[in-house]
C-alpha cells in the first residue's frame, strides 16, 4: 500500500514538474512572442517614420524644385522682355537716327538750293547793276549843250547802235573840260548807290 502511494506520489510530482517544465517553455514562448512582436512592431514604426520623413523631405525637395523652376521661368520672361525692349529702343534710336539723316539732307539740299538762288540773285543783282552803271555812265558822258547858237541843222544820220552811241558819248566827254568829267562822274555814282539802296 505505501508502496502503492509512493508510485502515485512520485507520478504526481512528474506530472507537475512536467507541467511546470510545460509551462515555464510556453511562457518563454510566449514572452519571445511578444518580444518578436514588439520588435517587428518598433521596425515597422521606424520604417513608416522613416518613409514619413523620406516623404516630407520629398515633398520639400519637389516644392524647392518647383520654386526653382518658377524662379528661372520669371528671370527668362524678364530677360526675353528686357532684350525685345532693347530690340525696339535700338530699332526706335536707328528709325530716329534715320529720320535725322534724312532731315540734314532735306536741309542741306535747302541751303544749296538756297546758295544757288542766291547766288542766281547776286549775279541778277551785280547784272542789273553794271547795266544801272553802264547807263549812268552813260547818261553822265553825255555832252552838255553849246553855248553859242548852234549852227543850221546838217540832216541827221541814221541810227547807230547804242554801244558805238556810247563810245561817241564817251570820246566827247573825255575831250569835256575837267570841271565838267569831275560832275559827270559824281553824277554817276550818285545815280548807281541809289540804284544799289533801291
Amino acid at each position: 500500500m505505501e508502496r502503492l502511494l509512493k508510485e502515485v506520489r512520485e507520478e504526481v510530482t512528474k506530472a507537475v514538474k512536467d507541467e511546470a517544465v510545460e509551462d515555464k517553455a510556453s511562457c518563454r514562448q510566449v514572452y519571445v512572442r511578444r518580444k518578436q512582436l514588439q520588435k517587428r512592431r518598433r521596425q515597422k514604426k521606424a520604417i513608416r517614420e522613416k518613409a514619413m520623413v523620406s516623404e516630407g523631405s520629398y515633398r520639400r525637395g519637389c516644392g524647392f524644385i518647383r520654386q526653382l523652376e518658377k524662379r528661372l521661368h520669371y528671370k527668362k520672361t524678364m530677360k526675353e522682355e528686357a532684350q525685345a525692349q532693347a530690340q525696339a529702343q535700338a530699332q526706335a534710336q536707328a528709325q530716329a537716327q534715320a529720320q535725322a539723316q534724312a532731315q540734314a539732307q532735306a536741309q542741306a539740299q535747302a541751303q544749296a538750293q538756297a546758295q544757288a538762288q542766291a547766288q542766281a540773285q547776286t549775279q541778277a543783282l551785280a547784272l542789273a547793276l553794271a547795266l544801272a552803271l553802264a547807263l549812268a555812265l552813260a547818261l553822265a558822258l553825255a555832252p552838255a549843250p553849246a553855248p553859242a547858237p548852234a549852227p543850221a541843222p546838217a540832216p541827221a544820220p541814221a541810227p547807230a547802235p547804242a554801244l558805238a552811241q556810247a563810245k561817241a558819248q564817251a570820246q566827247a566827254l573825255a575831250l569835256a573840260p575837267a570841271p565838267a568829267l569831275a560832275q559827270a562822274q559824281a553824277q554817276a555814282q550818285a545815280q548807281a548807290q541809289a540804284l544799289a539802296l533801291a
